[in-house]
């Protein structure tokens, strides 16, 4: 792996080894912290009682007062928010892992797809061997793995693709 320290800007080393302290975005660890707690918080439910809850709060018993108060919290302004920061986390890490300056691009992409596939690997195991069907890591590796196939369209082929996928939905 290469070491070597870029020299167009000051202490940003160019290597494909995790960033230090100092070169950490503190932003955007913290909103992926908030987002996690989130995502917590919108998963108790599920961990809670039945799978059932997840989708509808009162099923197996009469939700009232302050219980239906953080239901209907959690189903209002939790549900999407804190998925759609994760899930632009998720894109904002891509590019970022993609924009290390001075390393050739062959090994960027090696590195990604060992840990794309881990992502599916852990996902896969999580979902099925320890049996919690609201896992969205595997969705985030196969994501994932498709970047770098959509990533060398161009803008016009983006809209081709894009209604393809809508009619391969529908």
């Amino acid at each position: 792996m290469n070491n070597s320290t870029d020299t167009s800007t000051p202490g940003i080393t160019s290597s494909l080894s995790p960033v230090r302290q100092q070169q950490r975005i503190r932003s955007i660890d913290t909103l992926r912290g908030v987002a996690l707690l989130g995502i917590l918080l919108l998963n108790i439910i599920a961990f809670s009682g039945p799978l059932a809850t997840y989708f509808d709060p009162s099923a197996g018993e009469r939700v009232a007062g302050l219980d239906l108060a953080v239901a209907m919290f959690v189903d209002i302004w939790a549900e999407g928010a804190f998925r759609a920061i994760f899930s632009m986390l998720f894109g904002a890490g891509l590019l970022i892992f993609f924009a290390k300056p001075g390393i050739p691009e062959s090994a960027i992409k090696s590195i990604y797809y060992r840990r794309t596939w881990l992502l599916v690997g852990f996902g896969l195991v999580n979902s099925y061997l320890l049996l919690w069907v609201g896992d969205i890591l595997y969705a985030y590796g196969v994501t994932g793995l498709f970047y770098i196939f959509l990533g060398t369209y161009l803008p016009r082929d983006w809209l081709y693709a894009r209604r393809r996928y809508f009619f391969f939905l529908v």
